[in-house]
């Protein structure tokens, strides 16, 4: 039988050691090329065999760390890397690199996000249309009072909502990212102290136009609204 420490804790302790580990490997602590053995990792973090496979496993996964034969646990080029984890997005946003990487984010969005307002606006559910709405309002109010904690996750929100409104998996798939990045730049104080009244408007507009089934306006509306988060970026 499983002891409660084995099967509770140990996944604990794998994460932490992930987490460590990408944080070093964003700073350059840990530069591309370096070795780490599975001693090593057990010996510094007081870990398992076990515990520390699983956190290597997981690097691995996200194309950070290689097996190699005679070698031993390499870090790869962060081109090898998966820019899109959400893991990944929120390690580079706690780094020096914080705004650099929130303005490619947000460029990136500029990009595809008004695609998906109109898509959305043609393809949305009624429940949907209403739940956008709803957050609207939701963003409009808690913005005005301040409640950053409140307007973060009717944002989130109000953005995975439209991303699934499009019924196309791939722009479904990006919306983690979206929220890694959201959350990431309120986390690292990269948020104006005030969100902006014009940003409320906007977000209403799109939620509006998807309402309306104007993809047009739904389209226009989203890209004005990551216009305004590019300058913004640029002013932090």
């Amino acid at each position: 039988m499983t002891s409660p420490a084995a099967g509770g804790y140990a996944p604990k302790r794998a994460e932490a050691v992930v987490d460590r580990l990408g944080h070093e490997m964003m700073s350059g602590e840990l530069a591309p090329g370096a070795v780490l053995l599975l001693d090593e990792i057990e010996r510094r973090f007081g870990v398992s065999r076990t515990v520390a496979r699983d956190a290597v496993k997981e690097l691995e996964g996200l194309g950070m760390l290689v097996g190699r034969r005679r070698v031993g646990l390499q870090i790869r080029e962060r081109s090898e890397w998966s820019v899109f984890h959400p893991r990944v997005i929120a390690w580079r946003m706690a780094s020096s690199e914080r705004r650099s990487q929130l303005l490619s984010l947000t460029e990136l969005r500029l990009g595809l996000e008004p695609r998906a307002a109109e898509l959305a606006a043609e393809r949305r559910t009624p429940a949907q249309a209403r739940d956008l709405l709803r957050l609207a309002e939701q963003l409009d109010r808690t913005g005005r009072a301040r409640e950053m904690d409140a307007y973060l996750r009717a944002d989130i929100t109000f953005h995975r909502i439209v991303f699934e409104a499009t019924a196309n998996e791939f722009f479904i798939a990006l919306s983690p990212s979206v929220e890694a990045a959201l959350s990431s730049r309120t986390g690292e104080g990269l948020m104006p102290s005030a969100p902006s009244v014009h940003s409320f408007a906007l977000h209403k507009d799109v939620a509006t136009s998807i309402g309306e089934r104007d993809a047009v306006g739904a389209e226009r509306s989203m890209r004005a609204l990551l216009a305004d988060v590019v300058t913004e970026v640029g002013d932090t």
